[in-house]
């Protein structure tokens, strides 16, 4: 009715409208617009400009409180979801049929953006068999399937945990939550009365002395296996993948970003570095000459590079292409290398003057650390060893853009490309590409 009073040019359709926001306070952008447009034809540019400002706020509220909603950390506080019983039963019988979930969690979540708005979250601690890989490409089957083949009540977000995370969530949030109810608990427990009554169970001392004589040789080899496996699976799978689309989409962009090779860096990896961020993030980047390494960069006592000096003397040889004040320049080295101001064995990584940096790789490989466990295939080992590197170089240079170029914060989000306090590779490997 509001929408047709005032197409008719009536202003009572104003108070139509607020009605309606009243009740549903969805409604208030589409009744926004339409005050504007009617406002505008009326020639009342004032209060169209007012009705246009307001949408404007509303829009900007939303996308915050959707930011808010979306970023789920256990540190968060959670409380009761309050759905009444006839709801969880529905989700419960929805959840029992996937056979891919441990255990799952319904609360909602406290926010501060439009509070009076609730944020419900599914959090879900998968199980697969052992012997399965590729954990990461399962967990996003599994969110896929939960949020297109099950009804969800509205505002409802779905996280999937990782080996990663989830001994951090279990220690942190979810040994304070209870888990939905996926198996009916009547049916177990007669089961096992049952069990109780027909076999007499013998003691789990005696139990194992029997197994160990007559098993002793099935045993060494579950033993063997088991520790083949913990060798062969010391490290990390290289968790790169591509930027989630949004990561840059709405960022400022202008300048250009320069990589430079220090000294002798592998041009397989300067190639494939290179390639990522003017492929797959749409990023100006050119290549300059190689940067001679030479005494005046070195600490001989420590075999490694000061990275203060080789930032000076990329200002000094550069000097060119940085007199663009967008330009930014983000040095390559093989070489490991610390920081003069700093405390730290060695460093990742180091910025000065808001458009330079310099990254070193030499940490970054498994085979750098004193005891290197091979990671991946027992058969190509050095391989999988090659692309971890690669995709810890990737990120630490990820992070600088993101300080540099697109001039964005550092966060205490360990799954953020801005992550402020990586000290190792183990840090690395959590981040994801993303801001």
């Amino acid at each position: 009715m509001g929408r047709l009073l005032l197409s008719q040019g009536d202003h009572a359709g104003l108070e139509h409208l607020e009605r309606v926001v009243a009740k549903d306070q969805d409604a208030f952008l589409t009744a926004a617009e339409l005050a504007e447009a009617f406002f505008t034809r009326t020639g009342q540019l004032e209060e169209a400009e007012t009705y246009r400002r307001r949408a404007m706020e509303r829009r900007d509220l939303i996308n915050e409180a959707e930011k808010e909603r979306r970023r789920v950390l256990p540190d968060d506080t959670f409380v009761a979801h309050g759905f009444p019983d006839d709801t969880i039963r529905q989700i419960v019988t929805n959840l029992a049929g996937v056979l891919e979930i441990g255990k799952a969690y319904l609360v909602r979540k406290q926010v501060q953006v439009m509070p009076e708005l609730p944020a419900y979250v599914l959090i879900v601690v998968p199980k697969y068999p052992w012997y399965e890989w590729r954990e990461d490409a399962k967990n996003e089957a599994l969110l896929a399937r939960l949020s297109q083949e099950v009804a969800w009540p509205p505002s409802t977000y779905i996280l999937v945990l990782g080996s990663r995370v989830k001994r951090r969530w279990q220690k942190k949030a979810l040994c304070r939550i209870a888990a939905l109810p996926l198996k009916p608990l009547a049916h177990k427990d007669a089961v096992l009365r049952t069990l109780t009554i027909s076999v007499q169970t013998p003691s789990t001392g005696s139990a194992w002395l029997y197994w160990a004589k007559r098993r002793w040789v099935q045993g060494a080899v579950v033993v063997a296996v088991i520790a083949l496996f913990a060798i062969f699976s010391a490290h990390p799978e290289p968790n790169c993948s591509p930027p989630i689309s949004d990561t840059t989409a709405k960022l400022p962009t202008g300048g250009t970003l320069y990589f430079v090779p220090i000294g002798e860096f592998p041009a397989t990896q300067y190639a494939a570095v290179t390639a990522h961020y003017a492929g797959a993030w749409h990023l100006p980047v050119k290549r300059l000459p190689p940067l001679p390494l030479d005494d005046s960069l070195w600490d001989r006592t420590r075999n490694q590079l000061v990275a203060e000096r080789v930032i000076a003397k990329m200002q000094r040889e550069y000097a060119g292409p940085a007199t663009d004040p967008g330009t930014v320049l983000i040095g390559l080295t093989a070489q490991d290398m610390y920081q003069e101001q700093s405390s730290w064995r060695y460093t990742f990584s180091h910025r000065d003057g808001g458009r330079y940096a310099v990254v070193s790789s030499a940490r970054m490989h498994p085979q750098s650390l004193p005891l290197h466990p091979p990671h991946g295939s027992l058969f190509a080992w050095n391989l999988r060893d090659d692309e971890l590197a690669l995709c810890r170089l990737t990120k630490m240079v990820g992070k600088n853009i993101g300080v540099l170029y697109y001039r964005l914060p550092m966060n205490d989000d360990p799954t953020s490309l801005l992550y402020n306090n990586i000290g190792g590779p183990g840090d690395l490997d959590l981040v994801t590409e993303r801001f």
